[in-house]
């Protein structure tokens, strides 16, 4: 077989990456080499791995980081960025091919008049959206023959808070249709909590479920064409952190991946993963659907119960690369078998490399995890100085080794990186909004039950806090937890 990153690279330059962090495009670029990136986020680590000049991104630009989505990045392509971007691409011999986090539908009709128009290698906003929605999924569950939680669906002022907890029990799950990043997910322990949600969405229609106390299972796989119709690779699944109060305010909220922990999750459960993820792939298929997808799931016993489809690249899919590029084989990348399936049919090299890759080369066990740090309910400024790198924890307090940047540069149990996104002094930092990232190898959960960050994990969390020394904007620091 060819050697793919470099067959990619001399055939196909220049390439890029557009997403909404940077760093997501760290692994890749070792990979691949990358000429741009286009992004929301800035951190003090992206000139470590990257070219600055050849970074477009929001958050440079105006100093303030917020809970970016795909909008963030939509808005800034319709402004002064987009025309930085019109004039780079336009100096290039060759058309940009861009990966894409996902998506972008001002990009798709060409509105910046591209000289030579991009390639977009991510699936098309209309189709992502239509994936995207958390009620068409739960509808199909059961014809799927995948397995389904007890559910009521429809607008909020439907239901009142008495029925629902005689129907659901206490606490119990509103999901609205669009939302990541536990944005859209809501869990309901008290009627006030009801009231104060049904007076906001009093119309909007939502998944009402019941909540299972279990532990979430997050999955990467791949949508490809295949000579017999369509086939869906998986990849090893990780163990997802959710909710972890040590990181974040939201019960909800998504705070990182624990692919160390996965080790201890039963066969059964990994195997009704994969076959889960692969009917809902197959499924996507028959409406077009080709490339990248994740799948959210929460596990109690041996019960596996689907809650979402993320129908792009995930946040852990820059984890997944990180550590195909240690512990894996890098020219059999994931974000490679995603590429193939855009490039196939015009390409007799590509077509031959996706119709080759097998699932073993997805599925190795890795061991690594990621903790997202989040900022509280109130706007912050960041007073400290913390600056990406590798580090060592020693009696508690975080000493750096070096300015490597990724989980692929840990060789140790020991060894800690602090990246994506690491802000510079004086940034603000709005609500909810990520920090940086702590990326290790060994596991960040309690193995136990898989739910709560483990003592070790939580003294990193407390020494990244520590070292930025938030202050609210009335100039009082932001206790610790």
């Amino acid at each position: 077989m060819k050697d793919i990153p470099r067959y990619l690279s001399e055939r196909y330059s220049p390439w890029g990456w557009m997403g909404q962090r940077a760093h997501d495009a760290e692994a890749i670029n070792r990979i691949l080499p990358l000429d741009i990136i286009i992004s929301c986020n800035y951190g003090r680590e992206v000139p470590l791995f990257f070219s600055d000049e050849n970074i477009f991104s929001v958050e440079r630009s105006n100093g303030i980081r917020k809970n970016w989505s795909n909008e963030d990045l939509a808005s800034a392509l319709e402004g002064q960025i987009g025309e930085k971007v019109k004039e780079r691409c336009d100096l290039y011999d060759s058309p940009l091919n861009l990966l894409c986090y996902r998506s972008v539908k001002f990009l798709e009709s060409n509105a910046l008049n591209f000289k030579m128009r991009p390639a977009l290698m991510g699936v098309p906003e209309k189709l992502k959206r239509h994936f995207d929605n958390k009620i068409l999924l739960h509808r199909n569950l059961r014809p799927l023959g995948l397995t389904a939680m007890e559910a009521r669906v429809g607008p909020l002022c439907k239901f009142t808070f008495d029925v629902l907890r005689k129907d659901l029990g206490i606490p119990f799950v509103v999901q609205f249709p669009y939302g990541s990043s536990g944005s859209s997910t809501h869990i309901i322990a008290a009627e006030h909590d009801y009231r104060r949600l049904s007076l906001k969405h009093r119309l909007d229609s939502a998944v009402i479920r019941e909540y299972i106390n279990g532990y979430s299972i997050n999955i990467n796989a791949v949508v490809l064409t295949a000579s017999n119709g369509t086939r869906t690779l998986c990849s090893y699944p990780s163990v997802q952190i959710t909710g972890a109060p040590e990181c974040s305010n939201s019960p909800a909220a998504y705070c990182g991946n624990d692919y160390t922990a996965a080790a201890s999750v039963e066969k059964k459960v990994m195997s009704e993963v994969i076959r889960q993820t692969k009917v809902t792939g197959q499924w996507m298929a028959r409406s077009g659907y080709r490339g990248i997808f994740g799948m959210d799931f929460i596990v109690k016993g041996n019960k596996v119960y689907p809650v979402e489809i993320n129908p792009r690249f995930q946040n852990s899919t820059a984890l997944h690369a990180a550590a195909t590029v240690s512990q894996g084989d890098p020219s059999k990348a994931l974000f490679l078998a995603h590429i193939a399936e855009f490039l196939r049919e015009k390409d007799s090299v590509m077509d031959t490399y996706a119709e080759n890759i097998d699932e073993d080369d997805l599925m190795f066990p890795i061991k690594g995890a990621q903790i997202i740090v989040c900022n509280g309910p109130s706007e912050t400024v960041v007073t400290g100085e913390i600056f990406p790198g590798l580090y060592n924890m020693v009696l508690g307090e975080l000493v750096r080794l070096s300015e490597k940047v990724s989980l692929a540069d840990c060789e140790t149990p020991g060894d800690i990186v602090i990246t994506c996104g690491v802000p510079k002094r004086y940034t603000r930092i709005a609500p909810g909004a990520s920090i940086c990232k702590i990326q290790f190898l060994t596991n960040a959960l309690e193995l136990s039950g898989k739910r709560r960050l483990n003592p070790t994990a939580r003294s990193m969390v407390r020494a990244v806090y520590g070292a930025t020394k938030l202050k609210d904007l009335s100039g009082l620091e932001v206790p610790v937890v």
